[in-house]
């Protein structure tokens, strides 16, 4: 990875709440939910799994050169 690349993770990782990349169960869970009968009535919805990165939008603080 490039310093820049690795600037870049550092920044969004700093302003992500939950200071961490989500895991893979972390994911699948949110895709099993929406798979059951359960979550029949969610229909044309955008559901972030970004560990609250979005909360307040998202805007990049470093330029990428």
């Amino acid at each position: 990875m490039s310093m820049c690349s690795i600037k870049l993770v550092e920044d969004i990782l700093s302003r992500t709440p939950l200071k961490g990349i989500a895991e893979p169960e972390e994911v699948s869970s949110l895709v099993t939910f929406l798979s059951l009968p359960a979550a029949s009535y969610i229909t044309g919805q955008v559901i972030c799994v970004d560990g609250g990165l979005t909360v307040n939008g998202f805007q990049p603080s470093m330029r990428v050169t």
